[in-house]
């Protein structure tokens, strides 16, 4: 049976979202208290929730582990606040549509713009 997957940065991003789902199972990811995996239910539907960390490094080491050992997941949703030049509001939805990465800055090299990574676009 294929599962899907549902992952947010930290608990506090969830909580309008917690309180409608049955969590049956928990578990820690690796020997700390914020990545946790999930076996989870909302009316007759069985998913997967992640608690992966606040970062790039987190979410990656987390998501990969999680997928290594859960071979049955067809689809991660990646749910959460993100970098923006507006202020907004847990729980409300946006379609990324253009992004850039915040904490790279390669502007010494040659024809290189804030944001961008080596033989890639500017956003993505």
């Amino acid at each position: 049976m294929q599962a899907k997957l549902i992952c947010f940065a930290e608990k506090i991003e969830a909580s309008f979202f917690l309180k409608y789902i049955q969590i049956l199972k928990t578990k820690k990811i690796f020997a700390n208290d914020y990545q946790i995996f999930m076996h989870c239910k909302y009316k007759n539907q069985l998913f997967y929730l992640l608690f992966t960390g606040v970062g790039k490094v987190n979410a990656a080491s987390s998501l990969s582990h999680t997928l290594l050992k859960n071979n049955n997941i067809d689809l991660v949703i990646n749910c959460g606040p993100a970098g923006s030049v507006f202020d907004s509001k847990i729980g409300e939805q946006y379609l990324i549509e253009k992004c850039n990465y915040y904490d790279v800055d390669i502007t010494t090299l040659p024809n290189y713009k804030l944001g961008q990574l080596p033989n890639e676009n500017v956003y993505f």
